[in-house]
């Protein structure tokens, strides 16, 4: 099966996370999806390597043209500039979040992986491994800001690509229709659109669309919807703002299709997700990455 090129998609977000060449990276240790700084749910893309440690849950990545599925344990590497999109994940998933930026990788042999650009495919890393990890990450966050930050990122990025090395391979991604990838992003760039002018777009009958995108995606077209306009609310969320306001104005079409929607898949109702956030309580995690400063995120 041939798979999508970039030149059949729409144009992705194009995330800016603010990182320098003097910052090295940034971690977020621990995250559940909300209020992550990269828009994970949305097709994005920014100029920062990428790589997620599954902590807890399952997920799935929709990246070159393929579905990677994700779950505890595995590492996922997220080339830098590359469109991608976590379309997938349970209400348990938990994830670290690491990026390093461009002048970081630069310090990579030209002709490695990584910096050549390559999409390595996630792999499972032993139980011990992880433990080590975890705490390597741990002890690197807690020097943010200071002189040895930018270097234990560098140490960082070979560490988990020598764990990625030793680990046994999980299996290939499954490529997915042309017309089934590019129905993903534009239902990403206008969830509203409707499933006949979707097919039109793609150029395939509606009902053969809805199938295959079941069969590769996961989800049904109309699930897919939802998950997306969720995405787009908690992006769009800062504390004081209405979740009812913005759930209709993301396309649900009522509040109580939000509130089952919400819970299905983050977990949580709306107003305990909410108060979480606004009071940093037990779904908060930390960053560390420019400015120096450890603080409690909230969705941008």
């Amino acid at each position: 099966m041939s798979t999508v090129t970039a030149a059949e998609l729409p144009p992705p977000h194009v995330d800016m996370l603010g990182l320098g060449p003097e910052d090295g990276g940034a971690v977020w240790l621990g995250r559940p999806i909300q209020g992550a700084p990269p828009r994970i749910g949305l097709h994005h893309r920014h100029a920062e390597l990428e790589a997620n440690l599954v902590l807890a849950g399952t997920g799935a990545y929709l990246m070159d043209g393929s579905r990677f599925s994700l779950d505890a344990g595995m590492l996922v590497w997220l080339p830098a500039g590359r469109d991608h999109c976590l379309v997938e994940r349970s209400a348990d998933w938990r994830m670290h979040i690491l990026v390093w930026t461009p002048a970081v990788l630069a310090t990579l042999d030209p002709a490695h992986p990584l910096r050549a650009g390559a999409t390595p495919a996630p792999r499972r890393l032993p139980q011990r491994e992880q433990r080590l990890l975890a705490a390597q990450m741990l002890d690197i966050a807690a020097h943010q800001g200071g002189a040895g930050f930018r270097s234990g990122c560098e140490w960082l990025l070979h560490r988990l690509w020598a764990a990625w090395q030793q680990a046994p391979a999980a299996g290939p991604a499954a490529a997915l229709h042309p017309a089934v990838a590019r129905a993903a992003h534009l239902l990403a760039a206008d969830g509203e659109m409707s499933t006949t002018e979707l097919a039109r777009r793609v150029g395939l009958g509606p009902d053969r669309l809805a199938r295959l995108f079941r069969q590769q995606i996961g989800l049904a077209l109309p699930d897919y919807r939802n998950r997306r306009r969720l995405d787009r609310v908690v992006e769009s969320w800062s504390p004081g703002l209405s979740l009812m306001t913005l759930a209709l104005g993301c396309g649900f079409g009522s509040y109580a299709q939000f509130h089952r929607i919400f819970v299905r898949h983050l977990g949580a109702t709306p107003r305990d997700w909410a108060a979480a956030q606004e009071g940093g309580g037990a779904g908060a995690a930390q960053v560390a990455g420019r400015g120096g400063d450890s603080r409690h995120l909230s969705p941008p």
